[in-house]
């Protein structure tokens, strides 16, 4: 089966290598890491390598999402095996500089190898792990093959399929099965994800459910550094804030079409736009422009002093502005994206309204609204009424933010079932 995947592998590459070559000149963020994941790396970084006296342990976060989610669990095992070094690997442009921002002193930051046979082979032996733990559904054929021929223990944790990973991987589980079963262990999230990587070909002897290590977050900001940020920001004690955070193309004209309505209501109504990713903020400045309102930009060092409006230009400081929100409008979740984590926002019990595309955080977002800590809306006009009602009804809003904090209280523990699990499989 690998003789195969490596043929079809090959055939694909040589067939869209124009593709690829367009991709690699049309940006920095495309071109990063090209070396690193083509099994290249600096001096520096390779006597990095050739200094560690205790074999490391390699994590693995493709992008900002799963990074996040681990970061407090690296920390925590840093912490309990300062003697260990870590490796941290990711695949994309803003997940490695995340990588660097949150875990960069604790951990030697890498991009991750391209899945080409000699490549993978070429990078473990140049880490030489004890152990390999991989977040979410980051599984790779040659990857995953090469570690098992090493004796290599790799371990899935925070796992979890959306149903359309699950019936991708679901076409190919003949294939699958023989991956899978080179792991050493699975811990999902939860019993529907156990389900389908058995169905796809896991070992059910190998597959537990550890629980959602995205439960586990802390308020990063104390009641000082809040009082602090809006101080900065100029926000005022009777100011209201809505914040729609990892917004995708579309999802900022809808806020900002039910914008002065709202205002209308509440004429101290300040407005947070985050898009997802970096490389639309002109886009969103062009629409802001458009539509002929004033606004600041983060990255300025701008605030609400002059204007309602503020674009959070930056990378990094969703979670914290999170703190200042009274309304969390959660992106990706207005168009068929699937959404992003609302817990983010919940942790500081800031109520949260989502769209009707919710499938890449189903079960979160599900039990978040059966407890009434998030609001699902289906179209603009609802979440218009959301919005005023949360904005206009106080009892209805302390209710929700009770119910945010249930949430929590309810599903932590993740980390801690997670890391006896990485224990176990150190050598000693």
């Amino acid at each position: 089966m690998y003789y195969i995947y490596n043929i079809l592998l090959i055939i694909t590459l040589i067939i869209f290598s124009p593709v690829w070559i367009v991709i690699l000149l049309s940006g920095k963020k495309f071109r990063a890491g090209f070396k690193q994941k083509s099994g290249f790396f600096s001096k520096v970084l390779i006597n990095i390598f050739n200094s560690f006296t205790v074999k490391p342990i390699w994590f693995h976060a493709v992008s900002v999402g799963e990074c996040l989610a681990i970061v407090d669990m690296v920390k925590l095992f840093n912490s309990k095996f300062p003697d260990i070094p870590i490796v941290l690997s990711n695949v994309t442009f803003t997940g490695h500089e995340i990588a660097e921002k949150k875990l960069g002193d604790i951990a030697t930051i890498i991009y991750y190898p391209y899945d080409v046979g000699f490549i993978v082979s070429k990078v473990i032996n140049l880490i030489k792990p004890q152990l390999v733990v991989i977040t979410e559904t980051e599984i790779w054929p040659n990857f995953i093959f090469n570690l098992n021929k090493k004796n290599i223990p790799a371990i899935l944790i925070n796992g979890r399929l959306s149903p359309k990973s699950f019936k991708n991987y679901k076409n190919f589980s003949f294939f699958m099965k023989s991956v899978l079963n080179k792991f050493t262990q699975f811990l999902m999230q939860s019993n529907l994800d156990a389900e389908r990587i058995i169905s796809i070909g896991a070992p059910k002897d190998k597959v537990t459910i550890a629980g959602n290590l995205k439960y586990d977050i802390e308020p990063k900001l104390s009641l000082d550094d809040i009082t602090k940020l809006k101080q900065e920001l100029y926000l005022n004690s009777d100011d209201k804030v809505i914040i729609l955070g990892s917004s995708h193309k579309g999802e900022e004209e809808i806020l900002l079409n039910l914008y002065p309505k709202l205002q209308k209501t509440v004429p101290s109504l300040k407005l947070i736009l985050v898009p997802r990713h970096p490389e639309r903020y002109e886009e969103v400045i062009t629409l802001l422009k458009g539509f002929g309102v004033s606004f600041g930009q983060r990255s300025k060092k701008e605030n609400f002093k002059h204007t309602p409006i503020l674009l959070l230009d930056t990378m990094g400081e969703l979670s914290n502005f999170y703190s200042i929100a009274d309304v969390a409008f959660i992106g990706g979740t207005m168009i068929p994206k699937g959404g992003h984590n609302p817990l983010e926002a919940a942790v500081y019990t800031v109520p949260t309204v989502v769209g009707p595309y919710t499938f890449n955080f189903l079960d979160i977002t599900n039990y978040m609204i059966k407890l009434s800590a998030t609001i699902q809306v289906s179209d603009k006009e609802e979440l218009y009424k959301v919005l005023y009602n949360l904005l206009t009804d106080s009892i209805y809003y302390n209710k929700i933010k009770e119910a945010a904090k249930e949430v929590f209280k309810n599903n932590q523990g993740a980390t801690e079932r997670t890391l006896i699990v990485i224990k176990n499989l150190l050598k000693d």
